[in-house]
């Protein structure tokens, strides 16, 4: 757990503000790829992420969020099956538009993985 603050300095019932920051842009990250997603014509099924945060000390020597690694899983269905390339520029696309991401200094890396089940009918 990233926690820059230990227990029993913390309380470990409350919300972990570190854990929170990286919540909050891989939640960023997948309202823009989902809304992308749609305006290109890709269904999503179901969205999952598993993201991990890096913190690490600066030349100043107070700890920071260095890095944070989104790992989202994605199912499309339907018709249109998106290539590996229409995905990753996908990512890409969310990544550029997703305003938490545009508003602080931490890397933001994305390795996702994504399949396609055109058995399952949207609509």
């Amino acid at each position: 757990m990233l926690q820059v603050v230990t227990i029993p300095a913390s309380d470990a019932a409350e919300v972990n503000p570190e854990a929170a920051f990286v919540a909050a842009l891989s939640r960023g990250h997948m309202l823009c790829f989902l809304g992308l997603a749609a305006t290109f014509g890709y269904h999503v099924e179901h969205y999952s992420d598993t993201p991990e945060g890096s913190i690490a000390t600066n030349a100043a020597g107070n700890p920071w969020m260095a890095r944070v690694v989104l790992q989202p899983a994605v199912l499309f269905t339907g018709a249109k099956v998106p290539t590996d390339a229409a995905v990753l520029a996908l990512h890409h696309a969310a990544q550029a538009e997703c305003s938490l991401a545009n508003s602080v200094s931490t890397v933001v890396e994305t390795m996702g993985v994504w399949h396609h089940e055109p058995g399952i009918d949207p609509d």
